[in-house]
C-alpha cells in the first residue's frame, strides 16, 4: 500500500423523511445511497466481474479457477501415476509409497504462475505434499533436494515442514497428526523474476510457511509427493490464476465491498477508474457464501492517514437543513496532534459552502479547499488540517420538486388557498432539473393533519414525459398539508425533492339572536356558530358588531365552544331596529367569514291612565276612562 493510499469510510445517508409538521421540513438524512448487493455461489482468485450500471447486474467474465479435482474419480488422463499406490475411495485419493523413497502422481497440464492448493491428512509417521518440476523429464526428481524442482512444500507427521529452494531448509511450522489442513502455494512473477510462498492452514489458524523466496520462472506441472508406506490422504486439489478479485465497469466514486459468509466487511475501496482489486492472499479458496457489494455513495468521507485503514464505523452522524441547503456532521476520533486531510466524496450537483470544526468551544470555518470531478461524483479536499473536533461539511443541493398545482374540482377553480372539506382537488407536482422536465421520477404525496401532524393518506406515482405527477385526492375535513417526496435514481445519481403545501379551509358563519323583539335595556343572546363543512369549529374568536349609520362598531368577542358556537350578551338602549352580525377574521388553518345580518326590535316602554270616581254607592253605574 502507498502513501495516500485512498482509505476510507463511507456514511450511509437515510433517505428524505418529513420529520415535524413545522413550516420548515427537518432532514433525517437529506441523500441515501445507491446499494447493490451480489451473490456470486464462490470467488476464485483470478476472478474478473463486470458491473452493469444499464441493468444493474454483476457476471463474472473471467474465472480465476485453472484446475480442481474432488477425486470422485481418478482421472488417469490427466493424472499419470510415476510411482508407489494411488486409489480413490469415497471421494478421497489415498497415497501410499515405497519403503523408503518417494513416490509421485503429476498433472499433466502445465501452469505458468497461479495459486496452488491441496487439502491433505497425515496418519502415523507419513510424510508428503506439493512439488512442482519444470517438465514432465523430472517427474522423479527428489522434491526437497533435486536440482529441477520449481518448488515443494512438504509436510511430516509431528515435524516441522520442510521446503525447496533452497534446498532441504526447514521451517519452524510443525506438521498437525490426523487432521485436515490446507497447504497453499503463491507462484507468482515480478519483474520477469519468479517467486513463491507458502502457507499452512489448520482448522482456523493461518502460519506462513515461508515467503517470497526466488526460484526459476517457467511451466510449471503439479505433482503430489508421498515418502514411504505410510498412508496420506488428499481430499482435493486445485489451481487458480492468482490472489486477486476484479471488479470492472465501474464510474469512479463508487465504492466497492468484499463482505464475507458471516457478514464481515473484509475489504473495503473506492474506484478512482473502472475498476477495483481486492487481494485476497491470507485466504484459501473457493470463497462460498461472500458477496460483492456496490455502494454509489453518494455522500461519504474518507479520511488520509499514512498508510493505514481507519474506517469508525461508529461514527456519530447527523444530518440536517432546509428547502435548499444541508449540514453533513460527523464526530471522527482522529489522532490529535498530527497533521491531516479530510476528502469528502458528494455527488457532482452539490455546491459546498465551507466546512466547519467545532471543538465544543470555538469554531473555525475552512473556506480553502480543491475539488476534482470522479464522474457523477466530486472530491472536495480539506489539506493540512490541524484543528481537531466535529467535522461539519455545508453545502447546497437542487430540489427536484418545482412546484405544486391545485385544481378544485368539486368549484372549478385553478390555485386555490382554500377548500372546503370533500372538495375533489386535483394536485400535480411538477419535477425539473436544471429546468427542464424529469420523467419517471418516483413522487409519494403525503396528506398531513396541520393540527395533530399524523398522516391522513399517502399516495404514489411517478411523473410523466413532462415531469408531472398527477393525484386525485378529496379534501379533508380537518386542515391538512400536502407534502410532496421526490425520487430520482440511477446507479451513480440520486435526486431528491421535496415541497409543502398548506391549505386553508373554507368557513361559514351564522348569527341568530334568543329575541327579535326586546324592550329598550332588556339583555339578550347573541349566538354565533362557525362551521367548516358540517363541523362546528371550537376555540375560534368571534366578534360581533353591530351596524350605525357610519358602518359597523364592535360590540364583544368570544371563543367558541366544541360545537362551534359563540354567545355574547348585548341590549339595546334606544327604540327601533339593531342590526347585528359576526366575524371570524380567520387564521393560518381556516379562512375568515362574515355572517350574514340579524335585525332585533326595541320598544318603549307603555304606561295607562286610568281616570273615575273615587267612590261609589253600591248598585250604582260609574264610567272609567282609560288614557
Amino acid at each position: 500500500m502507498y502513501r495516500n493510499t485512498i482509505v476510507a469510510l463511507f456514511i450511509t445517508i437515510c433517505i428524505l423523511l418529513l420529520s415535524s409538521i413545522y413550516a420548515e421540513p427537518q432532514f433525517k438524512g437529506y441523500l441515501k445511497p445507491n446499494v447493490y448487493v451480489f451473490c456470486p455461489e464462490e470467488l476464485w482468485g483470478g476472478d474478473v466481474f463486470y458491473f452493469n450500471s444499464s441493468d444493474v447486474s454483476i457476471r463474472i467474465i473471467r474465472s480465476g479457477l485453472l484446475f480442481r479435482d474432488y477425486f470422485d474419480v481418478l482421472n488417469t488422463s490427466r493424472w499419470t501415476i510415476i510411482s508407489g499406490e494411488w486409489t480413490v475411495k469415497n471421494g478421497i485419493l489415498e497415497c501410499r509409497g515405497l519403503e523408503g523413497d518417494w513416490s509421485f502422481i503429476v498433472l499433466n497440464i502445465p501452469f505458468y504462475t497461479g495459486i496452488y492448493q491441496l487439502k491433505l491428512n497425515l496418519t502415523g509417521n507419513s510424510k508428503g505434499g506439493i512439488s512442482c518440476i519444470p517438465s514432465l523429464d523430472y517427474a522423479s526428481e527428489d522434491p526437497l533436494y533435486g536440482d529441477n524442482v520449481v518448488f515443494s512444500i512438504i509436510a511430516e507427521t509431528s515435524r516441522n515442514i520442510t521446503y525447496n529452494p533452497p534446498k532441504g531448509a526447514v521451517s519452524s511450522i510443525l506438521t498437525p497428526r490426523s487432521k485436515w489442513f490446507h497447504l497453499k502455494i503463491t507462484y507468482n512473477s515480478i519483474n520477469s523474476h519468479a517467486y513463491y510462498s507458502s502457507t499452512i492452514y489448520v482448522d482456523d489458524e493461518v502460519f506462513p510457511i515461508q515467503k517470497r523466496i526466488e526460484t526459476e520462472l517457467c511451466n510449471t506441472y503439479l505433482r503430489i509427493a508421498v515418502y514411504g508406506t505410510e498412508a496420506m490422504y488428499v481430499d482435493e486439489v486445485s489451481v487458480c490464476e492468482s490472489a486477486n478479485i476484479t471488479v470492472t465497469g465501474l464510474e469512479p466514486g463508487l465504492i466497492v465491498e468484499l463482505i464475507d459468509e458471516n457478514n464481515r466487511t473484509v475489504e473495503r475501496k473506492i474506484s478512482m477508474s473502472d475498476k477495483v482489486v481486492f487481494n485476497l492472499e491470507d485466504y484459501i479458496f473457493p470463497l462460498k457464501g461472500w458477496r460483492i457489494r456496490i455502494v454509489a455513495p453518494p455522500l461519504a468521507i474518507i479520511y488520509l492517514e499514512d498508510m493505514e485503514l481507519v474506517y469508525p464505523a461508529g461514527l456519530n452522524f447527523t444530518i440536517s437543513g432546509n428547502k435548499t441547503s444541508c449540514i453533513l456532521k460527523v464526530s471522527p476520533n482522529f489522532p490529535k496532534y498530527t497533521e491531516y486531510n479530510i476528502t469528502w466524496i458528494v455527488p457532482d450537483n452539490v455546491a459546498i459552502i465551507n466546512m466547519t470544526i467545532d471543538d465544543g468551544i470555538t469554531r473555525f470555518s475552512i473556506t480553502d479547499f480543491s475539488e476534482k470531478s470522479i464522474g457523477f461524483f466530486k472530491m472536495v479536499n480539506f489539506s493540512s488540517l490541524t484543528c481537531y473536533g466535529d467535522l461539519i461539511l455545508n453545502f447546497t443541493a437542487p430540489n427536484i420538486v418545482s412546484s405544486i398545482r391545485i385544481e378544485d374540482i368539486t368549484l372549478q377553480v385553478t390555485g386555490p388557498e382554500d377548500v372546503n372539506p370533500e372538495d375533489r382537488l386535483k394536485v400535480i407536482v411538477y419535477t425539473t432539473i436544471d429546468d427542464q422536465p424529469l420523467p419517471n421520477v418516483d413522487v409519494t404525496l403525503t396528506i398531513i393533519n396541520r393540527s395533530s401532524g399524523e398522516k391522513m393518506a399517502v399516495v404514489s406515482t411517478a411523473s410523466d414525459n413532462e415531469g408531472k405527477a398527477t393525484f386525485y385526492i378529496v379534501a379533508p375535513a380537518s386542515p391538512f398539508r400536502i407534502a410532496a417526496n421526490a425520487t430520482f435514481s440511477t446507479v451513480y445519481r440520486r435526486l431528491v425533492g421535496y415541497s409543502l403545501m398548506d391549505l386553508k379551509l373554507r368557513t361559514v358563519l351564522t348569527i341568530n339572536s334568543t329575541k327579535n323583539i326586546v324592550p329598550i335595556g332588556e339583555v339578550f343572546n347573541l349566538t354565533a356558530q362557525l362551521i367548516s363543512g358540517n363541523r362546528g369549529i371550537s376555540n375560534k374568536l368571534v366578534r360581533f358588531e353591530k351596524k350605525i349609520a357610519s358602518g359597523w362598531i364592535p360590540v364583544g368577542a368570544a371563543l367558541t365552544d366544541s360545537n362551534g358556537t359563540a354567545y355574547f350578551p348585548v341590549s339595546i338602549s334606544c327604540f327601533g331596529e339593531a342590526y347585528y352580525r359576526a366575524v371570524f377574521d380567520g387564521d393560518d388553518m381556516y379562512t375568515g367569514s362574515i355572517s350574514n345580518e340579524i335585525v332585533v326590535v326595541a320598544l318603549k316602554p307603555s304606561f295607562l291612565k286610568i281616570e273615575g270616581p273615587h267612590a261609589v254607592s253600591i248598585g250604582r253605574s260609574f264610567n272609567i276612562t282609560i288614557i
